[in-house]
């Protein structure tokens, strides 16, 4: 064969070795023992590290991935990307790698852009305090900022301040901080005083215009979306697309609208198609494996999970997803091994349910009933999610006796102004034609003064009382 003597040949011929040898067993090993014997004999040159430790993580080495690229940061100590490879191998927190890795920008980043990128590393993990002493650094040094003006107005439609939120309304138009003279502010002020179709129609007057921009198509689809029309609003997400088709948020509204329209195979379609534009986003990349692992590739799913998990082994959300494709394709043992790794991360509700499914497909359904039972019993108090959570997990099994038995035992504690049990039990009984107990159901809820705008409750005690 040819005998590799430069750098270029070695990292020509792993990705050769790559594609030839696929995933046959040992595969990987291949390729990492021939970069590694050219790391050693052609030197830690950084773009041969950076094949090695790619290729060392498929085989979840992060130990010896994080030597390599030390030796290789000794012999270039300048070399910026290899000081970013080691935070990322260093930590395994997801924020604390954030973190770490904006404040290595600094000095290269302006101290506002940090900052700012600070604020909402903190708030996509919940650490508000944190959150709102990085934003205040952000305000001081970024005061003219569309973007902290967008927060302020987005800070103050959640905290229902609806006096800060007009203000802010006021200064967007004065700005134009949306290029369409506040409109978008507005609307979404409208919207948040439950004034939609006033809000619909500003939106539309916008998007009606000829220099209308991605943005405002996707928050047209969004409010149409709260309108309760997923049809318009999926339109809207397309006619976004066609304007900016690597619009990775106007994607992950069009695949979560065809999904929640129970469209689940289109949805899976237009995710597949956007996957080369935004696959590097946590919010498609969960849609899309999730989507791929309902109704598509099982086998990649497992595969990109597990190489996930080798980048992050205490991402708790990606290692529940990652047995849950383990028990997909029938993996028993791997997947007891994650779930038990997400265990150790925490037990809440998603994580019995989780482990219930497994026990279930395990053949002890007994086992799967006693998660639940072991962790409602084990409550400071008496809660109406958890009962919920397994009446569904039995009707998803097709046990409508056993749903209807755990509904039966929330009742007690649900709340007597919504009645949310009550609405679901009705509905269910009256499935399994069990009459009388459904008109009890219902008219206690209508004694209580529960119905929707329609009066379908009552509607159907009429139904049932007929039968």
């Amino acid at each position: 064969g040819t005998v590799i003597v430069t750098l270029p040949q070695a990292i020509i011929e792993a990705e050769s070795m790559r594609e030839r040898l696929g995933d046959r067993p040992g595969a990987a090993e291949a390729v990492v023992k021939f970069l590694s014997d050219k790391f050693k004999t052609l030197g830690p040159d950084p773009r041969l590290t950076r094949a090695l430790v790619t290729a060392r993580l498929k085989l979840d080495q992060r130990e010896q991935s994080l030597a390599d690229v030390r030796t290789a940061i000794k012999a270039n100590p300048e070399d910026r990307e290899l000081k970013q490879m080691e935070i990322l191998l260093t930590i395994t927190d997801e924020l604390e790698q954030k973190l770490a890795m904006l404040e290595f920008q600094r000095g290269t980043v302006p101290d506002g852009e940090i900052e700012l990128a600070k604020y909402l590393a903190y708030r996509e993990h919940g650490k508000t305090a944190e959150a709102d002493a990085a934003f205040a650094k952000a305000d001081a040094l970024l005061p003219d900022d569309g973007r902290i003006l967008e927060i302020k107005f987005v800070k103050a439609i959640e905290d229902r301040d609806i006096p800060g939120a007009s203000k802010l309304v006021d200064q967007a138009k004065d700005a134009n901080a949306d290029n369409v003279d506040g409109v978008t502010f507005r609307a979404r002020l409208l919207a948040s005083e439950n004034r939609l179709p006033e809000a619909l129609v500003a939106m539309k007057e916008v998007v009606d215009r000829a220099a209308v921009q991605p943005e405002h198509w996707r928050l047209y689809g969004r409010l149409l979306n709260g309108a309760g029309r997923p049809g318009d609003a999926e339109a809207a997400f397309r006619e976004a697309l066609k304007l900016r088709p690597t619009d990775i948020a106007a994607i992950n509204e069009l695949v979560g609208t065809l999904g929640t329209m129970g469209r689940r195979e289109e949805a899976l379609a237009a995710a597949r198609q956007a996957v080369r534009y935004a696959e590097g986003d946590p919010t498609f990349l969960n849609m899309w494996l999730a989507l791929e692992g309902e109704l598509g590739d099982r086998r990649m799913v497992a595969e990109r999970r597990s190489r996930a998990r080798a980048a992050n082994p205490r991402d708790r959300a990606n290692l529940m997803a990652l047995a849950q494709a383990h028990i997909d394709l029938g993996e028993k043992e791997k997947a007891r091994e994650v779930i038990d790794a997400a265990g150790e991360l925490g037990k809440g509700l998603d994580w019995i349910a989780l482990d219930a499914g497994y026990r279930w497909t395990s053949n002890d359904q007994l086992g799967a009933i006693k998660s639940f039972e072991d962790y409602i019993a084990g409550l400071p108090k008496p809660e109406v999610g958890p009962y919920l959570t397994f009446a569904q997990f039995l009707l998803d099994r097709a046990d409508e006796a056993g749903a209807i038995e755990r509904l039966q035992k929330a009742r007690a504690y649900q709340d007597p102004k919504v009645m949310e049990v009550d609405r679901l039990l009705s509905d269910l009984l009256f499935r399994t034609g069990r009459y009388a107990d459904t008109a009890a159901i219902l008219e206690g809820m209508l004694a209580a003064g529960v119905d929707d705008d329609a009066q379908n409750f009552r509607k159907r005690l009429a139904e049932v009382q007929d039968m």
